[in-house]
């Protein structure tokens, strides 16, 4: 006699086909939640790198400019001269204003140093952008406590370059 009944009978009874058809959904239900919270993580993480590169290529393209334009042509330094537009390139991607580049990003968060570092007769310049990151899900409720769960964070960006005259 057979012992897997099952492998050789081609037929399955209805109520044990209902009850396979009932456990199929449910691990459906389970498996779409788990790939769609899935797919927002993968979504969120791909908008954090966009940001940040976004940031550091400003930041970059900040610093290039204000190394190329700080020093005077006694070769002091004019951090003053450079630092507003400095910062309006950074924000906004052109000298003069515009549409941000980032979502919130404002002038008040780039900062413009130059200095001559010791031992060294070539000044040096450091442009850093501080941007307050948001995700798309920013904050979910606490239902055990006062207050939301934050998922915001600073995301920071420096870069140091020596300061060269333009011709």
């Amino acid at each position: 006699m057979n012992k897997h009944k099952s492998l050789t009978t081609p037929f399955i009874d209805a109520g044990k086909r209902r009850r396979m058809r009932g456990l199929a959904s449910v691990e459906f239900a389970i498996g779409i939640m788990v790939m769609i919270f899935m797919m927002l993580i993968v979504a969120e993480v791909g908008r954090l790198l966009y940001q940040y590169n976004i940031l550091s290529q400003s930041v970059r393209n900040g610093a290039r400019y204000a190394s190329s334009e700080v020093l005077t042509g006694a070769g002091a330094l004019d951090v003053p001269g450079v630092t507003a537009e400095t910062q309006q390139l950074v924000v906004f991607g052109q000298i003069g204003g515009g549409d941000t580049q980032l979502p919130g990003f404002a002038t008040g968060n780039v900062t413009v140093n130059a200095a001559f570092p010791s031992g060294l007769a070539k000044p040096y310049v450091t442009v850093a952008a501080a941007y307050d990151y948001a995700p798309l899900f920013a904050s979910i409720p606490n239902f055990w406590a006062a207050g939301d769960f934050d998922f915001g964070f600073t995301l920071n960006s420096a870069i140091t370059m020596r300061a060269v005259r333009s011709s």
